[in-house]
C-alpha cells in the first residue's frame, strides 16, 4: 500500500502538466451559502448586492461594514421589488425564530417600519417593528402580519439542505442591518457578539473526480471567509471511502495530471504543490471530514502566510482500493482571498 509519506515524495517526481480542459472537467461557482451551525444562522445584510437599496454610512450603530435602507417608493401591496437573496445550507431542520436588526426613524412607530420577507419561495409576509420605543434606535423587534390580520412572532420552517431567504422592499425609510435565524433556546439570538455564519466559498473544479472504491466520486468544498485576517478556512471532503486517510495539497496553479503518483484519479494542481502535513486525517466510519487549514503558515516551498489577493487551489489525496491498494483524489476548489 502506498503510504502517505511515499505519496508525498512521489508528488515531487510527477511531471505536472498545464490545465487540460475536457468535457468531464468542469467548474462550478459556489453561491453565497450560509452554513447553519448549532441551530444558528447569522448574516450581515450588506453581504448581498444592494439591488436598489441605499447603503448610507449614517445613522451609526450598525454592525459589520454597513446596512441597507429603502429610499424608494412604498410597496404596501406589491411585494417582489428590489429583492435581496440569502441562501442557507442547514443540517438541522426545524422551526427557526427570525430576528431582524432594524431601524425606523419616523416618530410614529407604525411608519417606515416594515419589509416583505419569504422563505423557499413561499408567500411574501409583512415583517414589522412597531414597539413605541423602537423609533430612532437599532432594535431586534421582529413580528409577522399574517392574513386576518394576525400578528405573530416571526419564524420560518427550515429544511435540511439548501434554503432561500428573501427580502423585498416595502416601506420607504426602513433600515436593515443583520438577520439571525435560530432554533428556540439557542443562545445569542439578539446579540451582536454572535459569530457570523461561515459560507461556502470558492470555485469548484475538476468535477466529477474519479470514482472511488465506494462507487462515488469524492467532492471537496471550501467553507469559511475569504478575508485572510479571519484565518477561517475549512475544507469539507465528502463521499470518501470509509476508514481512509488523506491530506490536503495546495498550489497557486491549476493543472490536470491523470494517474499522478501512480494512483487513480487526476491531480488538478500544478507548479509548486504544497503537501499540507498538518491536515493529515483519518475519517474512520464517516464518509465526510472537515479539515481546518491554517492560513498563517503554509509549508515549504511557499513557507509563509497567505496574502490578500492570492488565489489558492486545494485538493485532497486519500488512500483507496481498486481493488488493490492505491490512491485517489477529490475534486478541487479554488479560493481567492481578500
Amino acid at each position: 500500500m502506498m503510504t502517505l509519506t511515499a505519496f508525498s515524495r512521489g508528488l515531487t517526481r510527477v511531471a505536472l502538466a498545464t490545465l487540460i480542459v475536457t468535457s468531464t472537467v468542469t467548474t462550478e461557482r459556489a453561491s453565497a451559502q450560509y452554513l447553519e451551525q448549532g441551530g444558528m444562522i447569522a448574516i450581515e445584510i450588506e453581504d448581498s448586492s444592494p439591488n436598489g437599496w441605499s447603503t448610507p454610512s449614517s445613522p451609526t450603530g450598525f454592525s459589520g461594514e454597513g446596512f441597507f435602507r429603502w429610499d424608494g417608493p412604498n410597496y404596501f401591496n406589491n411585494p417582489g421589488n428590489a429583492i435581496l437573496t440569502y441562501q442557507i445550507l442547514a443540517s438541522s431542520a426545524g422551526n427557526y425564530d427570525v430576528k431582524l436588526r432594524n431601524r425606523h426613524d419616523d416618530p410614529n412607530a407604525t411608519e417606515e417600519n416594515d419589509t416583505w420577507v419569504r422563505m423557499n419561495n413561499g408567500p411574501w409576509i409583512k415583517m414589522f417593528s412597531n414597539n413605541p420605543n423602537t423609533p430612532g434606535n437599532w432594535n431586534w423587534e421582529s413580528r409577522f402580519e399574517l392574513p386576518g390580520p394576525q400578528y405573530t412572532n416571526a419564524n420560518f420552517d427550515i429544511n435540511v439542505g439548501l434554503n432561500t431567504l428573501q427580502f423585498s422592499a416595502r416601506s420607504h425609510g426602513f433600515m436593515m442591518d443583520r438577520i439571525h435565524l435560530f432554533l428556540p433556546g439557542t443562545a445569542g439570538g439578539t446579540s451582536l457578539n454572535t459569530p457570523l455564519s461561515p459560507r461556502v466559498i470558492g470555485t469548484n473544479y475538476c468535477t466529477p473526480a474519479a470514482t472511488n472504491s465506494r462507487g462515488e466520486w469524492a467532492r471537496l468544498r471550501a467553507e469559511g471567509f475569504e478575508d485572510v485576517a479571519d484565518n477561517n478556512l475549512s475544507l469539507r471532503a465528502s463521499r470518501l471511502p470509509f476508514n481512509t486517510v488523506g491530506m490536503v495539497i495546495a498550489s497557486q496553479n491549476q493543472g490536470s495530471t491523470p494517474g499522478a503518483g501512480g494512483g487513480q484519479g487526476t491531480l488538478c494542481l500544478s507548479g509548486s504543490v504544497l503537501r499540507m502535513a498538518s491536515t493529515v486525517f483519518s475519517n474512520g466510519s464517516n464518509g465526510a471530514v472537515d479539515i481546518p487549514v491554517d492560513l498563517t503558515s503554509f509549508p515549504p516551498p511557499y513557507n509563509g502566510a497567505v496574502l490578500a489577493g492570492q488565489t489558492w487551489n486545494f485538493q485532497v489525496w486519500y488512500r483507496d482500493g481498486n481493488p488493490q491498494p492505491t490512491s485517489n483524489f477529490t475534486s478541487a476548489t479554488s479560493v481567492t482571498f481578500e
